[in-house]
């Protein structure tokens, strides 16, 4: 119920959905360069995977030499050769 009315007041204001609800939000610059927005925490890093947590569940990013480039407030940044995005089954 709670999420019902966030989507009914970012639809009515024209709101994106990611700002209202939290959910990850990625914008890629080729394969060279990715930001994701509402991350809650980082996982693990390394050279070829970077897994962050999200309020959707974990998710693994795979490339080759991957590095974080910058993490503020929720907004992590990241460089490398990005060759797969992919959602992590969560442990129950």
């Amino acid at each position: 119920m709670k999420q019902n009315w966030k989507r009914t007041l970012a639809e009515g204001l024209a709101l994106p959905k990611e700002a209202c609800e939290g959910l990850p939000f990625f914008t890629f610059l080729g394969r060279e360069e990715v930001t994701v927005e509402n991350v809650t925490a980082l996982l693990s890093c390394t050279p070829d995977c970077i897994r962050l947590m999200t309020n959707q569940g974990p998710v693994r990013l795979e490339g080759e030499r991957l590095w974080i480039s910058a993490w503020d407030q929720g907004q992590l940044s990241a460089q490398g050769w990005f060759c797969r995005v992919c959602w992590e089954e969560e442990k129950r």
